[in-house]
C-alpha cells in the first residue's frame, strides 16, 4: 500500500479520535487513515495503539499498521 510521505490536512482530529477512549470502532477507523500516511505525527499514534490499545482488532491492525511503515 503506497503512503503518503506528508501530513493528513486533518491530523488533529484523526488523533484526537485515535485517542477516544470511549469506541474503539472510532479508533480503528482514525487508525485506517492514519496509516496511509508516513509522517511523525502517524507513526507515534500507530505505535502507541500497536502497543497499549485494549481491544485485540486495534492493536492487531496497528502492529500491522507499523510493519508496513518499519
Amino acid at each position: 500500500m503506497p503512503h503518503f510521505k506528508e501530513t493528513p490536512a486533518n491530523i488533529n482530529e484523526l488523533v484526537k479520535n485515535a485517542n477516544r477512549k470511549d469506541c474503539w470502532e472510532t479508533r480503528l477507523i482514525a487508525l485506517n487513515e492514519l496509516k496511509k500516511y508516513d509522517c511523525q505525527q502517524s507513526r507515534d499514534v500507530i505505535k502507541r495503539l500497536a502497543l497499549h490499545d485494549k481491544v485485540y482488532k486495534v492493536k492487531e491492525e496497528a502492529f500491522r499498521a507499523a510493519q508496513e511503515l518499519a
